[in-house]
């Protein structure tokens, strides 16, 4: 049953999915914080300027950033055009590398010793470059993803053309190979579940299609949503998209969609891509099964940047709308329940322009923003739990 007026509509996977299963039964639930809202409304109350958060004010932020994360020391890495930077937040120390080409994947070892982007491993927080790996004896690829194990131990690379592979961080040489779909891919992203043994792959498919992978590296078995008979290779595609086209219409992925999160624990991730009729769709899944918890029809405009709280319990989301491709409005931050997928907090915009990257550092206390042709924002996010309490 859907609620009335809901602005959001949760799809809430409420029963056992089995390989092979016939459609759960889906149910709908109105944000709790939309009612609310609605009840401020109608008492005359100013919403926007009760959810307005604590902004952290800095001098001389990088501009234009298209990815960011915190170092363990709570520095600031971040791609911007064809440089890399490291960023100290408190004096405003900026160190940059002219990287010279496309920015590729950009990911930070969990010691902060590391700063890997495309197949350059520098030395953070000096960027000081190690080594550049040769990944493919072909053409050098282009690193769309990139992952650290939890441990470290291991570093996953999801490559334009279809494979993954990991190298161990101790020596830098290749020990796994992995080969993806054969069909046109627009995105590929991988990480790490909980331990460094399980490796979490998502393919975006051209226009149409996911595609989700669990890859056990000690075994070589590869897990999926589609049955399998025995003997036979699990075939993967329809199972997990269907989902989603229950809950929010066609998927259609291009550019930027979809967009990929692990939780800080493993356990579960966050995918949202975009729809046909040009809506954006969130959802999270469960890292071991991989079956959806909820998936939520976030209405027009793309998703672009996806972060977990520290506890897990919110979600944090970014990005555009995209009714005139030629005029894109920047959609406020928004805050969801991780559990439920439900609203529970819309952020007033602060920039003329769009949310690609979203960082906590590792403190938990504050929340980075990075923007296309804007200053990096910081903000307090123990000013935004008190609003969600």
């Amino acid at each position: 049953m859907e609620a009335t007026g809901a602005r959001y509509r949760v799809v809430v996977f409420a029963t056992a999915i089995v390989w092979g299963a016939t459609t759960p039964p889906l149910t709908s639930a109105q944000s709790a914080s939309e009612r609310s809202a609605s009840e401020r409304s109608a008492s005359g109350q100013n919403i926007s300027a009760q959810n307005t958060p604590a902004v952290i004010g800095v001098r001389e932020a990088p501009t234009g950033a298209r990815r960011c994360q915190f170092l363990s020391d709570n520095r600031l890495v971040g791609s911007a055009y064809n440089s890399l930077f490291v960023w100290d937040c408190q004096t405003s120390q900026r160190t940059s590398y002219t990287y010279g080409g496309r920015i590729e994947a950009l990911v930070c070892s969990p010691d902060g010793r590391y700063l890997v982007c495309g197949r350059k491993v520098f030395e953070a927080p000096e960027l000081k470059l190690l080594r550049q790996l040769t990944l493919a004896e072909d053409d050098p690829p282009i690193v769309e993803a990139a992952a650290f194990s939890h441990d470290g131990a291991l570093l996953a690379f999801g490559l334009n053309h279809g494979r993954i592979i990991v190298v161990e961080t101790k020596t830098w040489n290749v020990v796994h190979r992995l080969t993806g779909p054969s069909t046109k891919l627009v995105g590929i992203w991988v990480a790490f579940a909980e331990t460094s043994n399980r490796l979490i792959a998502c393919w975006g498919i051209h226009q149409a299609n996911l595609m989700v992978t669990s890859h056990d590296l000690s075994t070589g078995a590869t897990q999926s949503l589609s049955a399998a008979t025995p003997g036979k290779t699990r075939h993967i595609g329809e199972p997990f998209s269907s989902p989603v086209r229950r809950a929010c219409g066609d998927i259609f992925l291009a550019g930027d969609s979809p967009q990929f999160a692990m939780s800080p624990t493993r356990k579960t991730f966050a995918l949202a891509v975009r729809t046909g009729d040009g809506h954006g769709a969130l959802g999270v899944w469960d890292a071991h099964t991989l079956l959806p918890r909820w998936i939520a029809d976030l209405g027009p405009g793309d998703v672009l940047g996806v972060a977990f709280s520290p506890d897990e319990k919110f979600l944090t989301i970014g990005g555009y709308s995209t009714e005139d491709r030629h005029q894109q409005s920047e959609i406020p931050l928004r805050v969801l329940s991780a559990e439920t997928g439900e609203l529970a907090l819309s952020l007033p915009r602060t920039q003329e322009t769009a949310t690609t990257g979203i960082a906590f550092s590792p403190d938990g206390k504050t929340l980075a923003l990075s923007r296309l042709n804007a200053p990096i924002e910081l903000m307090s996010w123990k000013s935004i739990e008190e609003k969600l309490r």
